[in-house]
């Protein structure tokens, strides 16, 4: 979010509740962290713990909800998108598992 493609790139969490849509962590964009980071492989892990939702980066905690789970299911969507500016990029989901 935020980049030019082809160069850099950056993580954006949001959460979905009530057809409402909040951003819950940019990587401090706007105020920093303007060029975003190197395109690489990552490693994403989505934990559901003491009622609770953490998203992680390899080992590095990206966020934590701060409120308790009210919901018994939900839907994890993983895409990229890209402003209409921009040409059409790729990106690749390898090894997704489900616990």
């Amino acid at each position: 979010m935020g980049v030019p493609p082809g160069r850099n790139a950056r993580m954006l969490v949001e959460l979905r509740s009530h057809n409402r849509d909040d951003t819950v962590e940019a990587e401090g964009w706007p105020e920093t962290r303007r060029e975003g980071r190197r395109i690489g492989v990552q490693e994403i892990r989505l934990r559901v713990r003491s009622h609770s939702i953490e998203v992680r980066e390899g080992e590095r905690l990206v966020w934590t909800s701060s409120q308790a789970l009210s919901f018994e299911t939900g839907y994890l969507y993983l895409q990229m998108s890209s402003h209409s500016n921009y040409a059409a990029r790729s990106i690749y989901f390898t090894r997704v598992r489900i616990d």
